[in-house]
């Protein structure tokens, strides 16, 4: 969409992705590998002494990109990659791929894989035994992929995120209260994807806020003096993206628990 607008009007980009955009007019607010996968590798190594990795993800840009990050700060990470494998959209059949996994003894598998595929792949996962010797992370995984994955298919399975249901700050649980209070008990579950669109509509009326226009020269030019309170508590803009606290977390059963908040430079 970038290449087609070309400026002409904000373009707030929500999602998690491989990092390093710098369109004019384009602004992130989701994760890059740089300040969520790299430090919650790190954690796992220095907590967890989880030391040699397999990657698996999906054939596009996000897990390639983000396998070529976690690959250039290996060394420094303190870590090993002993393979990868990359599958298409809507694969069905992990067999092979956790044999591949399991032949290298590796302690853990970075999943970047999708929706219906990571559910898919969680489950196999399950049903090889494979969490028994080897945990799981991924940095896209939300409360409603725990769901369908099963309770019994989640065990050592971990993530990293700006914002989980779970999430017991001043910020997120006024967020909950509210949500709860407009949609009902019963509303779909407060995700980090859901929360995301919320957070691209926030920033967005903030940097309208402060620029006094939705023009992209204007906003753009006074985005890096934007922050603000939300969700994912005190958030700013630096060089087009979002600055944020990310937290890493396991899965417990349906839901997360969040273990701490990690940091790019700890």
């Amino acid at each position: 969409m970038a290449p087609r607008l070309q400026g002409r009007v904000p373009y707030v980009y929500t999602a998690v992705y491989e990092g390093g955009e710098q369109t004019p007019g384009v602004f992130l607010t989701g994760e890059t590998p740089t300040d969520q996968l790299l430090p919650a590798v790190r954690w796992m190594a220095d907590e967890m002494g989880i030391k040699t990795w397999v990657i698996v993800g999906n054939d596009y840009v996000w897990p390639r990109a983000s396998a070529r990050a976690v690959r250039t700060y290996a060394r420094d990470l303190g870590i090993e990659i002993r393979g990868q494998a990359f599958v298409a959209l809507g694969t069905h059949d992990f067999g092979g791929v956790l044999r591949r996994v399991e032949r290298t003894r590796a302690q853990g598998v970075l999943m970047f894989l999708l929706g219906s595929d990571a559910v898919r792949f969680n489950r196999a996962f399950t049903e090889m035994r494979m969490h028994d010797h080897c945990v799981r992370f991924s940095p896209l995984m939300d409360e409603n992929m725990l769901m369908a994955t099963g309770a019994a298919n989640t065990h050592e399975l971990y993530s990293a995120a700006g914002y989980f249901e779970t999430l017991a700050t001043a910020y997120g649980l006024d967020f909950e209260r509210r949500y709860v209070e407009r949609f009902g008990p019963q509303a779909p579950a407060l995700t980090s994807p859901g929360e995301s669109c919320y957070e691209g509509l926030a920033l967005f009326a903030q940097l309208a806020a402060v620029a006094r226009t939705t023009e992209v020269p204007r906003i753009s030019t006074v985005a890096d003096s934007v922050s603000y309170e939300g969700p994912r508590g005190a958030v700013r803009v630096r060089n087009q993206h979002l600055v944020q606290r990310i937290y890493m977390a396991r899965a417990d059963g349906l839901q997360f628990d969040v273990l701490a908040e990690i940091h790019a430079g700890a």
